[in-house]
């Protein structure tokens, strides 16, 4: 299991049969699994940027102790992320072509809000979005505004950040408690569009930013903000990376998973991510007993 992607517009899950070379993405929604977990991890892998700015998987077998990549893995990630948070601040005459070729191209910034009531401001590349938001696990959003290129874009995210006091990360555990216990949707929606006016009356009111940016406030809504498969949820009460387990998938929200599983009233929430790196056999395991309080009347 080499973790939960979004690359193809819906949520996949990229997996490598270890016969064969090469990964591919399953996708998750609707679909079954019932599985045993090994003693055995190998690296996910990670992704690079090439000159043109396109991105690509990079295939990695490496086994792995209690670290989640290799240690050449690790590296790539660590490099490049240091590299692409501060490539926008070195300047165009100095900024390295991988990530010019990423910056050089039209991006929005948005204000998303999370199922806990948590609000973060993010930048997607290209005019249109959605993918981005998906993949992150947002709940509402307000795509601010659009500019021709990144530098700007990025420039005007850290000010939000630093004027505004607006996060540009919501953990993985507060994500997970929203969809287990969301807030209500008017008033995350109300507090995602408070923010997003703030947002463009501090860039009019900055004359580089109002001349670089043209303002949007458009709306997104995950699909499932308001269905029934996202409402009476529990967590999975199991580790998905050690045991056997047997699950359809219901939907998917960023790299969480609504699971059903025969014979068991309850809707479990989990995160896929935890299988990342995991190796696995498919098959007739018979999966280990889950225990919830929901289930015992």
């Amino acid at each position: 299991m080499l973790g939960v992607t979004w690359s193809g517009g819906s949520a996949g899950l990229r997996v490598r049969d270890q016969a064969q070379p090469a990964s591919r993405v399953v996708p998750l929604k609707g679909s079954s699994w019932r599985f045993r977990v090994t003693a055995q991890r190998v690296c996910p892998g990670t992704t690079k940027f090439a000159d043109d700015g396109t991105r690509s998987f990079i295939e990695c077998q490496n086994p792995v102790g209690q670290s989640a990549r290799c240690d050449r893995c690790s590296t790539i990630d660590t490099v490049f992320a240091a590299n692409m948070h501060r490539a926008h601040k070195l300047g165009r005459a100095y900024v390295d072509r991988r990530f010019a070729a990423h910056l050089d191209q039209p991006h929005r910034l948005y204000v998303a809000g999370f199922a806990d009531g948590s609000i973060k401001v993010g930048t997607t590349a290209g005019a249109s979005g959605g993918v981005r938001l998906a993949e992150q696990g947002a709940w509402i959003a307000r795509y601010a505004l659009v500019a021709d290129d990144g530098y700007v874009v990025r420039d005007v995210e850290d000010a939000v950040t630093d004027v505004l006091g607006v996060s540009q990360q919501v953990s993985s555990t507060r994500k997970l408690a929203g969809l287990l216990s969301p807030v209500a949707t008017e008033a995350l929606e109300a507090r995602v569009a408070g923010t997003t006016q703030r947002v463009l009356q501090m860039v009019d009111a900055n004359a580089d930013f109002a001349a670089a940016t043209t303002p949007l406030d458009l709306a997104w809504r995950f699909e499932g903000v308001g269905s029934d498969t996202w409402s009476g949820l529990v967590a999975y009460p199991n580790r998905l990376d050690t045991g056997n387990h047997a699950f359809e998938v219901a939907d998917m929200c960023g790299r969480f998973a609504v699971l059903a599983r025969e014979g068991v009233l309850d809707r479990f929430v989990a995160d896929l991510g935890t299988l990342e790196g995991c190796v696995i056999d498919l098959g007739d395991h018979d999966p280990d007993p889950v225990e919830v309080q929901a289930s015992l009347f």
